[in-house]
């Protein structure tokens, strides 16, 4: 019979590890993105920023993933086009 052990189980390095699901709060998104607050808040409201996961009654954050499809052009919002930074 074959024996796993602990020390035959490699973990993932951190580049391996998907980052579709990485959350960052607002102030990350803003360096990410290159946008204030306001106007992060009024592209959410136009429709032509991707909206956040609400975590809790007050905590918003946004999927790595998504914020780099609109980074790239290809996230389409409720507006139809990408975002213009």
């Amino acid at each position: 019979s074959y024996v796993v052990t602990w020390f035959m189980i490699q973990k993932p390095y951190a580049s391996e590890v998907p980052r579709m699901n990485a959350l960052l709060n607002q102030k990350e998104v803003c360096a990410l993105v290159g946008l204030s607050r306001n106007s992060i808040h009024r592209h959410r409201r136009a429709g032509t920023f991707p909206p956040p996961v609400t975590i809790g009654k007050r905590t918003l954050r946004w999927e790595i993933a998504v914020l780099e499809d609109f980074i790239a052009g290809k996230w389409q919002g409720q507006g139809g086009d990408s975002a213009e930074r």
